[in-house]
């Protein structure tokens, strides 16, 4: 089993959608396939949702989608899954499953330049990687060693720049991306997935003049 389209146990998309095939065997056996079972697990084998997927031939792939919305709806959002399927035939008798674990890791920290205009600083980070990037966070203090947190934070969209006007000090700088699974990751199993932020880069006070 492998995430659709892609192969891998790797998903960087809102949805996790994943693909396996009906064994040969299946035929071979003369087995009467009734569907599907699918199990969603959490990172610590709890099933979080149970569904069933249309049989196909044997030797056909079958694909789940796993979404966003029933990743809130369980309690998420989470970044591990672990997805379980078996086969179910018409007497409802479950085939021994198969398990993957598949992760949506946050995204890597960027790195940070920043360039000194007239009483300003633009702050710009490197651009994400990530397919489903949804946002940059900056923050800023004119304290070294600063605690990240609302109360630093200087932007937070789309862009990966940000403009400071009227600088009289030394500025401290962090920044980090974000993609669709949010700034912070918590679900039921109480494990919460923060973000991958830069070190601290530092900017004296621009010019004047």
């Amino acid at each position: 089993m492998t995430v659709a389209n892609i192969g891998g146990t790797t998903w960087s998309e809102k949805d996790l959608s994943v693909k396996w095939t009906n064994p040969a065997s299946n035929e071979d056996k003369g087995i009467q396939l009734k569907d599907f079972r699918v199990d969603v697990k959490d990172s610590s084998d709890n099933i979080i949702r149970t569904e069933y997927v249309d049989r196909v031939a044997a030797s056909q792939i079958q694909k789940y989608t796993y979404s966003y919305e029933k990743n809130q709806l369980d309690g998420g959002l989470r970044r591990t899954l672990k997805v379980t399927v078996y086969c179910r035939d018409t007497d409802n008798r479950l085939s021994v499953g198969t398990t993957t674990t598949f992760t949506n890791p946050v995204p890597a920290a960027p790195t940070v330049e920043v360039k000194a205009g007239v009483k300003s600083l633009m702050i710009e980070t490197s651009r994400p990687v990530v397919n489903d990037y949804a946002g940059t966070i900056i923050w800023g203090s004119t304290s070294a060693d600063f605690a990240i947190g609302d109360a630093t934070k200087l932007y937070q969209g789309s862009n990966t720049f940000y403009i400071l006007e009227n600088v009289t000090n030394t500025y401290y700088f962090r920044a980090a991306h974000y993609d669709s699974l949010g700034t912070i990751v918590t679900g039921k199993d109480r494990k919460s997935t923060r973000l991958n932020s830069s070190h601290e880069f530092v900017s004296r006070m621009p010019s004047s003049a």
